[in-house]
């Protein structure tokens, strides 16, 4: 079950796309994973620790920002809930059945959405737009893809238990993958797969360190690859980052959206990093107004010198929207994260995914991030602070030199006291 969250973004594209599922289908999958999971919970082994304490703390000053400010959309708002929820899917699940779910499920999921994106990309090799319409309308549908695909390469570096040609296998479907998405003009999701799993590298020991090159080696020849078969459109991408950059005035012939303000620029609605390098402004201009419980669900879009957008980084639309109580709460959250994982990540497989896969999703949310989507993030952080309650039992195993493998099973069984 834990494979199927992690898969929902990616699902809801597939199921729209290919059978046009609504808004149930989108419940669907947010919600019978987390009912699931919390079924089959041992909850008379559950230690609440300092995560599920600044988790509950990060959910009050949400739901107090709502009560004081306006409501917001009633589908952002339910959608919010249940990706909160999902933190509870993360945190009832072991490192070893993480893992499992992305390399299965996530697997199986990205197959389909690698073929999905190619077939959109031959149709669409020569379009204005550049990144294909998966399905004739998604076009964020290879971003929601490359994610999953990062984590699955991920699970893998961080697990070192694939023999030689089961990684030769392995290494050529990365490249592949990561050679369609590149083509497909994904770029940051892309760049943060190879950091993270870097990361794994550093983290990881002789034998695993070496695989996880080869792993890495693959992903940036198949993004190389990419990148040169598309090489016209990539050109066009590339002067894109060099004109937001430098931020020059726009062509009069590029498409704007015009603005009177001295604040609202002329912007070429064709460049998302000139647009994101906008929005990113007007969030840090609304920060100081924020105040201790923000302008409101929905209150940075109304605001934005461009409708519709919303902040894409979910720590700064976190202090904007639901105020400096809530972003507080949440950086101190993804600390509580980080530190619960990272010490064991040299020695234990579960922690070192976990650790990774942390960074990764981060990563994302500070540029595509937006709360009530940030499914990934939830079940993370989730996941690290099941690993927090199980450290302590997992390190007294490993110093007394009990066989618990390259995998540590960490499940709810193997209580830590609290912290």
């Amino acid at each position: 079950m834990f494979g199927v969250a992690i898969s929902a973004g990616p699902l809801m594209v597939l199921g729209h796309g290919l059978l046009s599922l609504g808004a149930i289908f989108t419940g669907v999958v947010l919600v019978v994973p987390v009912i699931v999971l919390a079924a089959l919970a041992t909850w008379g082994e559950f230690r609440p620790n300092v995560c599920d304490g600044l988790f509950a703390a990060f959910v009050s000053a949400v739901a107090l920002s709502h009560v004081l400010n306006s409501a917001g959309d009633v589908k952002e708002s339910a959608l919010l809930l249940m990706t909160l929820a999902l933190y509870v899917a993360g945190r009832v699940t072991s490192g070893c059945e993480a893992r499992a779910g992305v390399v299965v499920v996530g697997g199986a999921v990205i197959a389909a959405g690698v073929t999905a994106t190619a077939i959109a990309l031959v149709g669409q090799w020569s379009a204005p737009h550049g990144k294909p319409l998966v399905f004739g309308e998604f076009d964020a549908a290879p971003v929601q893809f490359a994610a999953l695909f990062g984590l699955a390469v991920i699970a893998v570096v961080t697990s070192g238990r694939l023999d030689r040609p089961g990684m030769a296998a392995f290494n050529l479907l990365v490249a592949l993958s990561a050679a369609v998405f590149a083509a497909s003009m994904v770029r940051f999701s892309l760049l943060a797969a190879v950091l993270a799993a870097s990361i794994g590298i550093l983290f990881s020991g002789r034998e695993e360190r070496r695989r996880g090159i080869l792993v890495v080696g693959a992903m940036v020849i198949g993004i190389v690859a990419g990148l040169v078969v598309r090489w016209d459109m990539a050109s066009i991408y590339a002067t894109h980052a060099l004109t937001a950059a430098h931020a020059p005035p726009v062509p009069s012939g590029a498409p704007v959206l015009l603005q009177a303000a001295d604040l609202c620029p002329k912007i070429d609605i064709d460049n998302s990093i000139e647009i994101r390098k906008q929005l990113l402004f007007e969030a840090l201009r609304l920060l100081p107004k924020a105040g201790l419980f923000g302008i409101g669900p929905g209150g940075f879009s109304a605001r934005s010198c461009l409708p519709g957008h919303e902040v894409h980084n979910t720590i700064l639309q976190v202090f904007v929207e639901f105020g400096w109580v809530a972003g507080v709460l949440l950086l101190a959250l993804l600390a509580a994260a980080w530190s619960s994982v990272s010490g064991l990540a040299r020695i234990m497989a579960d922690y070192r995914f976990a650790a990774c896969a942390l960074a990764f999703v981060m990563l994302l949310s500070l540029v595509h991030g937006r709360i009530s989507r940030d499914v990934l993030l939830m079940l993370m952080i989730g996941l690290t602070g099941h690993l927090r309650q199980a450290r302590a039992g997992n390190a007294e195993k490993w110093m007394l030199g009990e066989n618990i493998g390259p995998s540590v099973e960490s499940s709810a069984t193997l209580p830590g006291p609290p912290r």
